[in-house]
């Protein structure tokens, strides 16, 4: 390479600003083998992903961001001015990892697409080394998709326009909105569905020897449905501005955490522990990705230490309890996935409160009741000076009859507490 090229990739380390504007130049040249390189030393310029103390947890927003700068110049370049790009799934939530597919949407008000501009358009990020996964659809078949496929409609809500006419994506969004009022009870029960049967095939339990960080239980794909179904049942809390113009599908996702909290009552210190479990399950997958090399997302036992030595955790005066560094760091992974876990269970019985049934109780003791294998406290909501006798007797009670204490009961037993106060 000449001194002259040289200079000019002298700015990429980090993926900043100068990155950006070396992929747009090499987007507008329409050159394969500048874009290609122009996007490989991008990636280069990322390595390592920074852990979950950093701004950009893997730096997986900054991933996403030069992506935008190549598909927005090569957009432009296609001539592609009458369709709207919208970015899916990882992508559209700016939480791109190094094998995780560039997802696209390209969109048109009505009609066909050029054909031959949206191959020109794709070509180049297939030949840039982009593992791209497109639809072309109209407005119209996006929407109708989302009555009768829960992957597209899920990536839709998710979606986040990148380049193209505002217009064409306002019109999705104001559909997709039309699409929630109608169905969204449904939407919401189907993806609770949808995660059992994830469990039941791939991750009964939270704590397993080689955790999967993004079909597992508790981990990327759990969060990512807490924060879903918080935008959609709760909202967006009074006192949490977002910008008059959003460029997603759904506003609230920017907020998705602060609507979390609201809907489940969460506490500060549960507040920051979802921050944290959110920024550690992410840094890890990206870096699991950069060490392997490949969309895999088991962490298996050979990485464990080395994500450790990554983040930290070996290093001098840490305080680890007298544990291994990768002791240290998987008992965070474990804690960051049984916080979801209790989370999604919070969630769904959020979704059921209002389908709690009347059923005849069983009296064990003073405020405790039996219904059938469960114990349950009765009533639901005791009396703050109750609290205290009555979460033992429940202990006690489940003990000797030998019945499990069911998520709506620890539910209720953890409503009762923050009730009563700390006193």
């Amino acid at each position: 390479m000449s001194e002259g090229a040289s200079g000019e990739w002298a700015g990429l380390r980090g993926g900043g600003p100068a990155a950006l504007e070396v992929l747009r130049e090499a987007a507008a040249s329409g050159d394969a083998i500048r874009v290609r390189e122009a996007w490989r030393r991008a990636q280069r310029a990322l390595a390592p992903a920074p852990g979950p103390e950093a701004a950009d947890p893997g730096g997986a927003r900054r991933r996403s961001e030069l992506v935008d700068a190549l598909v927005t110049g090569l957009h432009a370049r296609a001539g592609l001015e009458d369709v709207a790009c919208v970015a899916l799934g990882g992508y559209g939530r700016r939480e791109l990892a190094p094998g995780s597919d560039v997802d696209l949407l390209l969109l048109r008000a009505q009609g066909q697409a050029d054909p031959a501009a949206v191959e020109a358009f794709l070509r180049l990020l297939w030949d840039a080394g982009l593992p791209v996964s497109h639809a072309v659809r109209t407005v119209e078949a996006a929407v109708a998709a989302l009555g009768r496929d829960l992957t597209a409609a899920t990536a839709t809500l998710e979606g986040r326009l990148v380049a193209g006419p505002r217009p064409v994506f306002d019109a999705l969004a104001r559909a997709t909105g039309g699409f929630l009022a109608a169905d969204r009870e449904r939407f919401v029960r189907a993806k609770l569905a949808e995660a059992d049967e994830r469990h039941r095939e791939r991750a009964p339990t939270v704590l397993v020897l080689v955790p999967d960080l993004k079909l597992g239980r508790g981990t990327a794909r759990d969060l990512q449905l807490v924060r879903l179904l918080a935008t959609l049942v709760h909202g967006v809390p009074d006192g949490v501005d977002l910008p008059a113009t959003s460029d997603r599908v759904l506003p609230g996702l920017d907020a998705a955490d602060a609507c979390v909290a609201a809907w489940l009552g969460l506490d500060e210190a549960e507040r920051a522990a979802l921050d944290r479990a959110g920024r550690l399950l992410l840094a890890s997958r990206v870096a699991l990705h950069e060490l392997v090399e490949t969309k895999d997302d088991r962490l298996e036992l050979e990485l464990q230490a080395r994500l450790a030595h990554r983040f930290g955790f070996d290093a001098p005066g840490r305080d680890r309890g007298g544990r291994l560094p990768v002791e240290a760091f998987m008992d965070e992974v474990y804690r960051a996935a049984r916080l979801v876990d209790r989370l999604l269970g919070r969630a769904r019985l959020a979704v059921d409160e209002h389908d709690r049934p009347a059923v005849r109780l069983r009296p064990l003791a003073p405020g405790v009741g039996a219904f059938g294998e469960e114990i349950v406290l009765d009533p639901p909501a005791p009396a703050p000076a109750q609290v205290p006798a009555a979460l033992a007797t429940l202990v006690l009670q489940a003990l000797r009859s030998r019945r499990r204490l069911a998520p709506r009961t620890l539910e209720d037993a953890r409503r009762a507490v923050v009730a009563a106060g700390p006193a």
